[in-house]
């Protein structure tokens, strides 16, 4: 093994086997760091198995990375939001504010949220109020 070789490490923890691949970027004082799809992984020269692969070979990890498309909610439907966010987005509606200023101040008067939490609630409201 040495740096640049790409290879295949599989280990274990207590919560089952670990499989991960990557490209070695550093070997010293019994250690072996390597670059995989979750980041950089350092662990001890002799601890699990190490497989050098070609750069050829096609390798897929056991648990895939989410990608961030897969953690973004999307807003499916128009139903009306529940909680602190319904309640300030039917105080708006009724009374319609005349300035970002103006709305924060009817939320914090109503007594639904202190100006800092007001002034988020606002930002998640817009889209409803337009």
């Amino acid at each position: 093994m040495k740096t640049g070789d790409y290879l295949r490490w599989t280990g274990d923890d207590e919560s089952g086997e670990l499989v991960y691949t990557g490209t070695i970027t550093r070997m010293s004082k019994g250690k072996v760091s390597f670059m995989s799809s979750i980041g950089r992984i350092t662990v001890p020269d002799d601890d699990g198995v190490f497989k050098i692969l070609k750069k050829t070979e096609r390798v897929q990890q056991e648990t895939p990375m989410p990608s961030p498309v897969d953690t973004i909610p999307v807003k499916t439907s128009q139903t009306m939001p529940k909680g602190k966010l319904g309640l300030i987005i039917a105080l708006l509606k009724k009374t319609p504010p005349s300035s970002r200023k103006d709305a924060i101040e009817k939320i914090v008067a109503a007594g639904i949220s202190s100006p800092a939490g007001a002034s988020t609630h606002y930002n998640n409201a817009k889209r409803w109020l337009t």
